[in-house]
């Protein structure tokens, strides 16, 4: 599965490669959504297999993101 990269502003950046082998740059903001930079492409080709992926990869991100919350925001009493 694809790894995450944490850019300067924040937010979650991967790469996973399509139905065709062509790599997908997708970033997650921390709304349970997923954004894919298509600039370089007239269409996508996603299998199953690449939607499935998706799913986990903001499942993973949302994860990720409360964790940095937590650390940001430690409990207060």
């Amino acid at each position: 599965m694809a790894k995450f990269k944490l850019k300067k502003n924040g937010t979650l950046v991967t790469e996973i490669y399509d139905g065709e082998g062509d790599p997908i740059k997708c970033s997650f903001n921390n709304d349970e959504c997923v954004d894919i930079n298509t600039k370089e492409y007239s269409y996508l080709s996603l299998s199953k297999e690449n939607l499935i992926e998706l799913i986990h990869l903001i499942n993973k991100a949302e994860k990720k993101y409360e964790k940095m919350d937590k650390k940001e925001s430690p409990n207060e009493l």
